[in-house]
């Protein structure tokens, strides 16, 4: 009877766990997102911000450039320059910092 009593704080709070889980993507999100539109008014692609996401997403998960362009529908020369530019952008920002 008391097993019937005792609730899960996951049970009774069900959309915690997808707040959680949706705050900790919105800020890789928000990175992507940016780094994309710069990388495209930088003249590194012409491909929609959602694409150059895409690739960026795949890169960051271990996706291989051919895997991501795959994904993503562009070609592979593509996806490697969003992927190398972006790599090039990092380690800018990094050297600034340091």
């Amino acid at each position: 009877m008391q097993a019937e009593r005792v609730q899960t704080y996951a049970a009774v709070h069900p959309d915690l766990a997808q707040t959680v889980q949706g705050s900790a993507q919105t800020e890789p999100t928000q990175v992507d997102a940016d780094l994309a539109r710069e990388l495209i008014a930088s003249g590194v692609t012409t491909q929609p911000v959602e694409t150059v996401m895409a690739v960026l997403a795949a890169s960051r998960e271990g996706l291989s450039i051919n895997a991501a362009a795959k994904a993503s529908g562009i070609n592979y020369r593509t996806a490697q320059r969003i992927v190398e530019a972006a790599t090039e952008h990092r380690q800018r920002q990094l050297a600034a910092v340091s």
